[in-house]
């Protein structure tokens, strides 16, 4: 077995903070997210407008019901003053509708950054992980490439074997030496966008929880029936919508005021922009449909690399396993382990890396389709 996590974490801590000296902090995967989503600026300042917004698209609302129940030639007798007329009726139309596509667009952006934010926390936590995973199989790889090297040598000077054998076991350990620093280095970056993202200085030291990756449930019975669900509920089309619906209140009650003003020009500006936004919507479909096939289509390669990468694993550890037994037997050299050893620790690596993109791929599908799956709560009277 190799080292544990815990044991792995401590070696890289006295590795990547010799230069400097912070407190150990602890983190769950759990516990990393809530403190990124906790502290991210722009996921806080969403929260605080959609709050702003869905006050004042209520407020609207009950402004609305004052006179709501009037017809329209009530409407004109009510407000004679030019004015006060114009500003009843927004009211009665614009506002509602306005603060209503203002609402729609603030709940979907910060639905769809939230859970951004929460996978990109993921992301950034797991390849950590890997990271010290990779710096602890490259270490005891260098570590056993450093033994074997320095008892060949001292076989090399009771000549039992020839320099020539002893160069090719030097390689090997200046290759594992090599993918040894190249680990730091990996591991270093992965800490410093570790701890960046969470906004802590970078070379805080920071112990993970092990924890291995789970893969969410991919589970697409039929994807017509998928597109369909998310082309009827998705908040991009009802974002649309609402913009449409805007533009029409907006040039009704620009109609029914034309006589308070010169309104030709803004009427004018409002035909091609509902123009415009009805053609988006027209498109919507199509778009919505490219986006789900694209991340179905991406989920699924992951999907199969990951696969893939797992039988090169245990492919690579099975011949390992054989060139020990054969080692022992005196039917293979010590060098052609080392050999073995490494492909074994590179496919694992690899497996780790597959696994990570297999996750990140199924995460970002099943949030595209739940976050266009669920209708935007509108009816807040």
């Amino acid at each position: 077995m190799r080292k544990s996590i815990t044991t792995l974490t401590m070696a890289a801590v006295l590795v990547l903070s010799s230069s400097m000296s912070f407190a150990t902090t602890s983190y769950t995967k759990y516990s990393y997210i809530q403190a990124v989503t906790e502290n991210n600026f722009e996921l806080s300042q969403l929260k605080v407008d959609l709050e702003d917004e869905t006050k004042e698209y209520i407020t609207a609302l009950r402004c609305m019901l004052a006179i709501d129940e009037l017809t329209w030639e009530e409407f004109d007798d009510n407000y004679d003053d030019s004015a006060s007329k114009s500003d009843a009726m927004e009211v009665k139309l614009y506002n509602p509708v306005k603060e209503g596509k203002e609402y729609l667009d603030k709940y979907a952006e910060m639905a769809v950054k939230e859970r951004t934010i929460t996978l990109e926390a993921e992301q950034k936590y797991y390849n950590y992980l890997n990271a010290l995973k990779n710096y602890d199989i490259k270490t005891e790889n260098y570590d056993l490439a450093k033994e074997t090297y320095e008892a060949k040598m001292l076989e090399e000077q009771l000549g039992q074997i020839a320099t020539l054998d002893l160069v090719a076991y030097e390689k090997v350990y200046n290759d594992a030496m090599v993918e040894q620093l190249k680990a730091v280095s990996v591991m270093e970056k992965a800490r410093n966008e570790f701890n960046l993202f969470i906004d802590q200085p970078l070379l805080t030291a920071i112990e993970l929880e092990q924890q291995d990756i789970e893969l969410p449930a991919f589970e697409v019975t039929s994807l017509d029936d998928t597109l369909k669900v998310v082309i009827e509920n998705s908040y991009q089309s009802s974002a649309l919508q609402a913009e449409i619906d805007r533009l029409k209140m907006d040039r009704q009650v620009k109609g029914r005021t034309s006589g308070f003003g010169n309104v030709k020009v803004e009427l004018d500006q409002n035909q091609i922009a509902l123009d415009e936004t009805q053609e988006q919507l027209k498109d919507m479909p199509l778009n919505l449909e490219y986006q789900l096939r694209t991340k179905y289509n991406d989920t699924r390669v992951a999907k199969n690399a990951f696969r893939s990468a797992t039988l090169q694993m245990e492919m690579a550890e099975t011949n390992l396993n054989v060139a020990k037994v054969k080692e022992r037997n005196d039917m293979l050299s010590s060098l052609e382990v080392l050999k073995s050893q490494q492909e074994y620790d590179n496919a694992l690596n690899t497996y780790f890396e597959a696994k990570l993109q297999a996750y990140s791929a199924i995460v970002a599908f099943n949030d595209f389709v739940e976050v266009n799956s669920e209708a935007v709560p509108m009816d807040l009277k």
